[in-house]
């Protein structure tokens, strides 16, 4: 099957959650494709060095989602402490929501 563009963008998120579950020693190629539901071919096509550049592109989409969140929270909040202690309280939900199985991609 070739690879098309839809492949790319759940190949990243899966990447984004497997790393941030399972880290990126604890994470294989073979997950990545299996928890995206992409074709291995599609891996290769849109990530030809591998793991190290699937990597590079979930780390700047989990960026892109953690700015878009703090713009979010931003705009709910009147000031900085208060943007904080929302965020604080959005990280402790989501963290408990996961049953703490998510944490940090290079320390989990």
């Amino acid at each position: 099957m070739p690879a098309t563009p839809k492949h790319r963008a759940p190949i990243i998120n899966a990447a984004v959650t497997l790393f941030r579950r399972q880290g990126y020693a604890g994470t294989g190629l073979n997950d990545i494709v299996d928890a995206s539901g992409a074709p291995k071919g599609s891996l290769y096509y849109y990530f030809p060095k591998g793991k190290a550049s699937i990597a590079t592109a979930a780390i700047e989409e989990a960026g892109l989602r953690v700015a878009r969140t703090v713009t979010d929270l931003a705009e709910e909040t009147g000031s900085t402490a208060e943007l904080l202690r929302a965020h604080a309280r959005l990280l402790a939900g989501w963290m408990k929501a996961s049953r703490f199985r998510d944490g940090c991609p290079i320390t989990t």
